[in-house]
């Protein structure tokens, strides 16, 4: 049950997201494309595809645009990994769970609705979606507004490749919402913090890399026996909790390096080289350099801050979001050998 603040800090949030969203287009099931941000100035219509319910979508940078195409008259809004949920065990025997039946299509378009990119998104990938937003030019989050429902659920679509990952998070009382992602600066990478696991291009690199990592499109049995995985590993090895929530100033500006802080004790910052991810390695070999923080976790304040990379990657600010104020500067010693 949730406590009165709670229901207030929920009531907050759905406002201030009723305020930001309202900047964005929504394609309703008529395929009618209504703006709600007049200088982006477009405006289609389709008539010969089902558009999938009323979905918020932001536009990209460069003036890209998604909507989701329905495919399917009847499915399942759940991963495969929850294909029991909502009463589904008795219902399975007339209507069976098909995990890799094509149940609708992501659909990126230029202004005019002339698509780019045209991706299939199988049963066992789906989640309640609500929100579209673009990470870059080259990813598309499709996101499912759970704040009230006590869990979050994404999905990260690779627009070049079509690969997915969806991934399910019970953030109970702390209302966590969305994960924390960023794009490296030349696009070629997608970074997701996501309930203390850290994915890059859809693989897991901490706290340990697996190329199989535990998302929503295995099957129950599969999504158990990861579950278990990561917990017994976490136990016989503890990690340091990390903090990626600085999006894309954790980018070096050659997208080869990324910064994270273990905000274990002490703070530390820790940069990552891309090139030494892998698999058969401990995460720790993946980190080329620690920096110390000589401040306390209350002073350093990780979620107010942001990094900035000096323009050949081999200085690293860290600097307050709002004042801009730089707390401190360290000299990169290992980037780029």
């Amino acid at each position: 049950m949730l406590k009165p603040m709670n229901i207030f800090f929920c009531v907050f949030l759905f406002c201030f997201d009723a305020s930001v969203f309202c900047q964005t287009h929504c394609m309703l099931s008529t395929g009618e494309m209504i703006l709600y941000l007049k200088p982006y100035g477009t405006e289609f219509t389709k008539t010969d595809i089902k558009i999938y319910n009323n979905i918020k979508i932001t536009q990209s940078a460069g003036g890209l645009l998604a909507y989701l195409e329905q495919v399917a008259d009847d499915f399942d809004r759940m991963g495969y990994a929850f294909m029991y949920g909502f009463g589904r065990k008795e219902t399975l025997a007339t209507r069976p769970y098909e995990p890799e039946k094509i149940v609708l299509r992501l659909h990126v378009c230029d202004r005019t609705g002339v698509d780019k990119y045209v991706i299939p998104i199988a049963q066992k990938y789906v989640h309640p979606y609500t929100d579209a937003v673009f990470l870059g030019e080259s990813y598309v989050n499709l996101q499912f507004n759970s704040r009230v429902a006590g869990c979050g659920e994404e999905s990260f679509i690779n627009l070049k490749s079509g690969e997915i990952l969806s991934l399910f998070q019970d953030s109970g009382v702390d209302m966590v919402a969305f994960s924390y992602s960023s794009v490296s600066p030349d696009d070629s990478h997608y970074l997701v913090y996501w309930d203390e696991r850290t994915y890059l291009d859809g693989k897991m690199v901490f706290p340990y890399y697996d190329a199989n990592p535990l998302r929503v499109s295995l099957s129950p049995e599969e999504y158990q026996s990861k579950e278990a995985e990561i917990e017994q590993t976490m136990k016989s090895n503890p990690v340091p909790r990390l903090f990626s929530r600085f999006r894309d100033s954790m980018w070096s500006p050659d997208s080869r390096y990324f910064a994270l802080i273990n905000i274990d004790d002490a703070p530390k910052i820790l940069i990552v080289d891309t090139e030494k991810i892998g698999p058969g390695k401990p995460s720790s070999e993946f980190i080329i350099q620690t920096i110390p923080v000589e401040m306390s976790k209350e002073e350093f304040l990780p979620q107010h801050s942001q990094f900035e990379w000096s323009s050949d990657g081999s200085t690293l600010s860290v600097k307050w979001e709002e004042s801009k104020k730089v707390l401190m500067q360290v000299p990169l010693e290992s980037v780029g050998k």
